[in-house]
């Protein structure tokens, strides 16, 4: 194709103004796939197809001695094409269209997480924006480049607690965006049929590797209830990435703090992670087993405590806009349980660290005339970019969502 229309596409861009390349000027975009990704095996454990990934022809040429590749060797044929043809003002691109509710895309146990209109609308807009310095780059259709280098969070499984709304809510959306989907999203929240929980309701009837699991951090024996039924799904697995999101605050003073408030929110911001962590231990453990290689990583097994920066003694965090005391008090007590279980967790191959997501446009970021500065979509895609990142040296760690480090 590249070569019978060559001709045209050369006429193309010596008719168009200027010099820079363009896909409003000639342009060949090679719909590739992320699953001929030689660095990143792209959904090997749901499907191999080898001959889709590397360089058996998909059609008979009887009469070419050269094996055709639809994917890996694509995206060799689109680096060629680019080189070769960036003097004739051509640009050139492979892209990755996402993984699409296709015939093509669809498998038996899985809803692709990507619709057509979606992944079209997404991909035009990366075309509208190229430029000759994105000339034989591996784009999918967000825009994001798929390169050698890339390293990505890879998880089969993931449990989130508090997933029914705010944070928790959008780490299940953006798990179900991946490239690579976990194959298991367990999704905790206290009242599965409640009102609250409507939208994680609606996502799990569309993609049936999103698991409602029924969980209150702050009850032993709904843990262990969870524990057992997440360790049904997984059979004879382990759980890869498990995220204490969960949380409570109550906006009283120093003042005005009581026994009940203080033990309330301890108890569920500092005591759960600790029962959670007790919990799913020997299915980390089996995660941490079943996965190549010695160093600790969040693709291996982990546990994420999802903390705050008003939980640091050493810079009090906004402390001028609320005290928040009883709140302060369980994540400066929840860095420290962090840091416990890294040390306990770290012979088992168990990565642990404190994650501070930011300040954050949630029910409970928001506080009266003060908007947070980060959208929740901001701060998650921030996170999963620090846990893709980590390994055995940030174990223990208290970090931000951008990956910096915050004193305790």
């Amino acid at each position: 194709m590249g070569q019978a229309f060559l001709p045209l596409l050369k006429k193309a861009a010596q008719e168009s103004l200027g010099s820079g390349l363009s896909c409003s000027k000639a342009a060949i975009v090679n719909i590739s796939s992320i699953g001929g990704s030689i660095a990143s095996i792209f959904g090997w454990e749901m499907m191999q197809i080898t001959s889709y990934r590397c360089s058996k022809p998909s059609f008979p040429f009887h009469h070419h001695p050269v094996p055709v590749s639809p994917q890996a060797a694509l995206n060799m044929l689109s680096k060629c094409q680019s080189l070769a043809y960036k003097e004739h003002g051509i640009l050139c691109v492979a892209l990755h269209p996402g993984w699409v509710q296709t015939d093509l895309g669809a498998t038996a146990r899985h809803t692709p997480p990507v619709t057509v209109d979606d992944s079209v609308q997404g991909m035009l807009k990366v075309l509208s924006s190229l430029s000759e310095k994105e000339t034989s780059a591996f784009l999918d259709w967000e825009g994001k480049r798929r390169t050698s280098s890339m390293t990505e969070l890879c998880v089969r499984s993931v449990l989130v607690t508090g997933a029914n709304r705010g944070l928790g809510l959008g780490f299940v959306q953006h798990f179900l965006r991946m490239p690579k989907p976990p194959q298991w999203i367990f999704a905790g929240c206290r009242d599965p049929t409640g009102q609250r929980a409507q939208e994680l309701k609606n996502l799990a009837s569309k993609h049936p590797n999103i698991i409602i699991i029924p969980l209150e951090v702050a009850d032993p024996s709904s843990i262990k209830a969870a524990a057992a039924k997440v360790g049904e799904h997984l059979g004879g697995s382990g759980l890869n990435l498990l995220i204490n999101n969960a949380g409570i605050a109550r906006p009283k003073s120093l003042d005005n703090e009581t026994l009940e408030s203080m033990s309330e929110v301890y108890t569920t911001n500092t005591i759960g992670p600790l029962l959670m962590g007790q919990a799913f231990l020997p299915l980390l453990k089996k995660a941490a087993q079943g996965s190549p290689g010695s160093e600790l990583s969040c693709s291996k097994a982990a546990v994420i405590n999802m903390s705050s920066y008003a939980g640091s003694i050493e810079d009090m965090y906004v402390w001028e806009f609320g005290q928040v005391v009883s709140y302060r008090c369980s994540k400066a007590a929840l860095n420290m349980l962090s840091k416990c279980q890294s040390l306990a967790y770290k012979e088992h191959g168990i990565l642990c660290v404190a994650l501070h997501p930011g300040w954050v446009q949630t029910d409970m970021g928001g506080t009266g005339s003060f908007k947070p500065p980060l959208t929740v979509d901001d701060s998650v895609q921030g996170m999963l970019k620090v846990l893709s990142s980590i390994s055995e040296k940030e174990t223990g760690a208290f970090l931000d969502w951008e990956g910096k480090v915050i004193p305790w």
